[in-house]
Order: C-alpha cells, then structure tokens, then sequence
C-alpha cells in the first residue's frame, strides 16, 4: 500500500522541481508531452508555488500550491491550490481547493482505478488535516473537476456526514462542503 502524504509544493524548498520531473516522466511513460498536459492548471499552481499570485487580501488569508505523493516512490498522484480566506456568511475561515489536478497516470487511466479512489480519500483526509493545523479553517469547499468527481464526494460526503464527525457535509453544485464542529 502506498504511504500518501499531502503537503505544500514551493519553488523556493524544490518540492515544485520534485513534483514537476515526477509528473514530466509520467507523461514521457504515456507519451504525451508535459508542456500540453494541462498547462493551464498548472501555469496557475506554478505560479503559487512561485510566491506569485496573490492570496485573498483578508486578514489571514494565504494561498498555496499542495499535492499528493507517495513518500516511498516519490510518485505525485495530485496537486491542488489552497486557498484560505473569509467567506461572508461562514463562520470563521474558509479553506477552498481548487484546480484538483490529477497525475498523469491517473487521467490517462493508466495507473489502477482504485489507486483514484484512494488518492481522492487521501486527498480529502490531507485538506482535512492541513485545516487544523498551517491553513486553520472552519469550514472547507473543495472545487470538483468533474460529474465523476461529484459522484464519488456525495457518497464520501455522505458517508462523513452519517459518522456526526463534521457539523454538516453538503454538496452544491461542483462544490463539496465541509463544516467542521
């Protein structure tokens, strides 16, 4: 079983380089050519990584780049932007992921289908954890990529919900959102 872990991607400590030689040799190993593999979501997480967009102006708000890779291997199964913010009408801060962006392994489908469902579960649990400890939030919306996506959170979501661990698991939309005790 992998040993995911979930964390910051920067520029300035080479966890960016790490992540993009991982993810340039997976679209070598499918053929495809890193440059055109989803430039536009990456061209955005670069840039956070770099320290060049800016966050929300809010008091606290801050937005990083983070992804999903498996210590032992080193393999990048997903990156995401963080973004923790004020959000009117929510209690307290809000930490919103967007741009999900899975490996290319994973969107070529040549890594296996439950491997997916695994990195989303970790995924989930890592935003989770980063929101109670360098993003502290209250409340969590992740920005889903696809229907797919949205079917696989209802149920997670729903799942949570049925533990009374959060105060309320909802999706909306292309939105899953979690409110935490």
């Amino acid at each position: 079983m992998a040993n995911f872990v979930f964390s910051k991607i920067s520029i300035s400590d080479n966890t960016w380089q790490s992540f993009q030689n991982d993810w340039e040799a997976q679209c070598a190993q499918i053929g495809e050519s890193f440059d055109d593999y989803a430039p536009d979501s990456l061209g955005i997480l670069k840039a956070i990584a770099e320290g060049s967009l800016e966050a929300v102006h809010t008091p606290g708000g801050e937005t990083i780049a983070a992804g999903l890779r498996d210590e032992d291997t080193g393999t990048h199964y997903l990156s995401c932007s963080l973004n923790l913010t004020a959000i009117p009408r929510f209690d307290g801060m809000t930490l919103r992921v967007r741009h999900l962006l899975v490996s290319p392994l994973l969107d070529f489908g040549t890594a296996d289908l439950k491997l997916y469902a695994q990195v989303l579960v970790h995924t989930v649990t890592g935003v989770v954890k980063a929101s109670e400890s360098y993003m502290s939030a209250n409340n969590i919306r992740f920005h889903l990529r696809s229907p797919n996506d949205a079917e696989f959170f209802s149920a997670f979501g729903a799942a949570l919900d049925g533990e009374k661990i959060f105060r309320s698991v909802e999706m909306r939309g292309s939105w899953l959102l979690i409110t935490k005790v």
